[in-house]
């Protein structure tokens, strides 16, 4: 069973509810906060099975070359979501529309018992990335 999240953003401001009750309406205030910045879409996903979900941000990165999007993981801490350091980057070798879709998918794929992460970019690259420990993707 799983508790029911509503997550919005307006502006640069994301607004995560949750339901209080499994199967619930998500109707209790988790997150309301400007840190995550450049904010493109957001999901959430166990990835280290310890019973909290991450929150993937999907976020703007501005170097001095050029700007692309990658994934920045946060992880939850009671009703806030810490950055853990760890990103997910589309580093395909095209330099035209890497720019990361918002649809992450979340799987077993080659019976490995390690979760892998499966991303694409608007110009149909497939990146998939796979869980080696609790804080290492690879």
């Amino acid at each position: 069973m799983v508790k029911l999240r509503l997550q919005v953003t307006q502006g640069d401001t994301l607004i995560v509810y949750e339901s209080e009750l499994v199967n619930g309406y998500p109707n209790k205030l988790i997150y309301y906060g400007t840190d995550i910045s450049a904010l493109l879409g957001v999901k959430f996903y166990d990835v280290d099975a310890d019973g909290s979900d991450e929150l993937f941000a999907n976020t703007v990165i501005n170097s001095q070359k050029e700007s692309y999007t990658a994934y920045k993981i946060y992880n939850r801490e009671g009703d806030d979501f810490v950055y853990s350091e760890n990103w997910l980057l589309n580093n395909t070798s095209t330099n035209f529309q890497n720019q990361l879709t918002t649809k992450p998918q979340f799987g077993f794929l080659d019976d490995d018992n390690k979760l892998d992460i499966l991303l694409s970019d608007i110009d149909g690259d497939v990146l998939i990335f796979e869980v080696k420990t609790k804080s290492t993707l690879n």
